[in-house]
């Protein structure tokens, strides 16, 4: 009956710390307080995806920096 509840407060956490970080699993890590590897344990098991959490902007081409979202 808690696990359900723990699940849910993880999930939150680990999707705060990645949009906090840009999707960056190593920031993330450090943040959480865990180690790299125990966070991308916790994606595959949460069923997360770093990649959603990365700006548009990052996505964009080296030096194209015109300030446009």
């Amino acid at each position: 009956a808690l696990a359900p509840h723990i699940a849910a407060l993880e999930r939150a956490y680990i999707i705060g710390a990645l949009a906090r970080t840009r999707g960056r699993v190593m920031e993330a890590a450090e943040l959480a307080g865990i180690s790299r590897r125990t966070l991308s344990r916790m994606l595959s098991r949460l069923d997360l995806d770093k990649s959603e959490y990365r700006s548009s902007r990052e996505a964009t081409a080296v030096g194209d920096d015109d300030g446009s979202i």
